[in-house]
């Protein structure tokens, strides 16, 4: 179970690493894409960024602008996000993973 437990740290250790490293490369506006999921709006399907998720990233929510920040219901209820298109505009860059849909 430690091994697991060591194991988690070490695969969370190395994401961390490549954010910092595609920050250092793009910019501090880089953002984790592993953080972006799909959720269905009365707009239709939009992409958020987890707030809980940035964080442990390595993001400070608090510095991304408090007019992308919404809360959305996700599986697990319902939680603060980021709006991944006012992210954008405001010149933050996600990732190429593609997002997860909820």
């Amino acid at each position: 179970d430690d091994d697991k437990d060591a194991a988690h740290r070490s695969h969370r250790n190395y994401d961390n690493r490549r954010y910092y490293e595609d920050t250092r490369r793009h910019g501090r506006r880089a953002l984790p894409a592993e953080c972006a999921r799909q959720v269905d709006t009365r707009r239709g399907l939009r992409t958020v960024l987890v707030a809980r998720c940035l964080e442990r990233n390595g993001v400070r929510t608090a510095r991304l602008p408090d007019r992308c920040e919404r809360r959305a219901e996700l599986r697990r209820g319902v939680r603060t996000v980021f709006s991944a298109r006012c992210l954008e505009k405001a010149g933050y860059r996600i990732g190429h993973r593609r997002a997860l849909r909820y």
